[in-house]
């Protein structure tokens, strides 16, 4: 649009685009695009032209060093052991909050070495199988053997 200094007026700039906008559309229509195939066209446009989005994004996050995971972890282990395995599973994972919450025993698969997330983000009916570590399959199954002593 128009800038700072410009001859252009913001009128002039947006009967500018109407223009380019209509001959686009009289180029395309015919051609009876879905609208991935149309973001497709007009990601190719954009790479031709040498057109960067220089959008900034709208939040960047630190994450945490290793040495910080590992002091989080160790620390949670010292408060309860099952709240540092609990830590443990969801930095080596990358499971969310709400996936990891509705795991249940039969999620997860120690000889595979999976987790199955019956509830990913991607809808209620959405799921996927998340790899694990050997070493942290059998830390589950001691924490799981713990749990089932303390019920009986």
């Amino acid at each position: 649009m128009a800038k700072k200094g410009n001859i252009c007026t913001a009128q002039n700039e947006k009967a500018k685009f109407s223009h380019t906008i209509r001959k686009a559309v009289r180029i395309l229509k015919p051609l009876h695009l879905d609208y991935n195939q149309t973001k497709y066209v007009f990601k190719e446009i954009r790479k031709a032209l040498n057109v960067r989005d220089e959008r900034k994004p709208s939040r960047i996050v630190e994450s945490l060093s290793i040495a910080e995971v590992e002091l989080l972890i160790n620390t949670a282990y010292k408060f309860k052991g099952h709240i540092g395995l609990a830590i443990k599973i969801l930095f080596m994972t990358g499971a969310r909050n709400d996936e990891f919450v509705n795991i249940e025993i039969g999620d997860v698969l120690i000889d595979e070495c999976f987790i199955h997330i019956r509830h990913a983000k991607d809808g209620e009916h959405a799921h996927r199988h998340i790899p694990i570590l050997p070493t942290l399959a059998q830390e589950m199954i001691s924490q799981i053997m713990t749990i089932f002593e303390y019920s009986q």
